[in-house]
């Protein structure tokens, strides 16, 4: 059990003495938390939350540390929405090493503009952040899970669907165009219609290629991974998903590139 540290509080500040003095200030992500965990006796905890710093180096695999109020990733500042979503959460106590690691991953996007609009989206359309970073999105198909545009691609749950991604339009202007789509609930339910069968899709930010701004409700993508069939709404902005209980795909799962469909590549799969 952590031995009770000196702790010294103000209405700004406050100090706590474990192997050494650490002060946090109102300016630190976590300063409520600390707060709460002194009221609470939690020592452990609070040696945590004070030495933020190295807490985030362990979940983000050391590409990315705060000093003060910046996320650094590699040396370089990140400016982005969800920097500043992470920092809320820290405040608020509320679990934010997933959307560190989405960061993780979304830094990995070579497009500088996916990078700059992704979480935007995915905070408009509500589409949720899973625990290892990558995010769940919503795709219509067809009843025998086939693409519905040219019938080739399987999105049978456990399949991965993957295309070069030289071969997806990156032109955010072009709402239909070359590419792997997915989106919100509203997009699928107007491209699918009725008789479409609905499923979740989880995407890492990295495979992100264009948010079209014809169309703000979907995206295009070179790789996704369908997880389920849909059921019921994705409400959470951090959520469990369920890939775990659902098969791992094999190889013969995943669904790669044929030049025999080179001319109908899935434009608006």
């Amino acid at each position: 059990m952590q031995k009770s540290p000196a702790i010294i509080q103000t209405q700004n500040s406050i100090t706590v003495l474990f192997d050494k003095p650490v002060t946090v200030n109102r300016s630190h992500p976590n300063f409520l938390s600390i707060r709460k965990s002194i009221q609470e006796n939690e020592w452990e905890m609070l040696k945590e939350l004070v030495d933020i710093e190295s807490s985030v180096k362990i979940y983000s695999e050391g590409l990315c540390k705060i000093e003060g109020s910046k996320i650094l990733y590699n040396g370089e500042e990140v400016h982005n929405t969800i920097v500043d979503r992470i920092f809320q959460f820290m405040n608020e106590g509320m679990p934010w090493e997933p959307l560190l690691k989405f960061l993780n991953n979304l830094m990995d996007n070579p497009s500088y503009r996916a990078r700059k609009e992704l979480y935007n989206f995915l905070e408009n359309e509500s589409l949720p952040v899973t625990e290892d970073g990558h995010f769940l999105a919503y795709k219509a198909v067809n009843s025998n899970f086939k693409d519905i545009w040219s019938g080739n691609f399987d999105n049978s749950v456990g399949n991965t669907v993957e295309m070069p991604r030289p071969n997806v339009d990156d032109d955010c202007s072009m709402g239909c165009s070359a590419g792997l789509h997915a989106g919100s609930l509203d997009y699928v339910n107007m491209y699918g219609g009725s008789s479409s069968v609905k499923v979740i899709v989880k995407i890492n930010p990295r495979d992100v290629v264009s948010v079209p701004t014809e169309d703000a409700r979907k995206l295009r993508c070179c790789r996704y991974e369908v997880i389920s069939r849909f059921e019921s709404e994705l409400q959470d902005s951090c959520y469990n998903d369920s890939a775990e209980s659902v098969s791992k795909p094999s190889d013969s799962g995943l669904h790669r590139y044929d030049e025999r469909f080179e001319d109908d590549w899935d434009w608006i799969n």
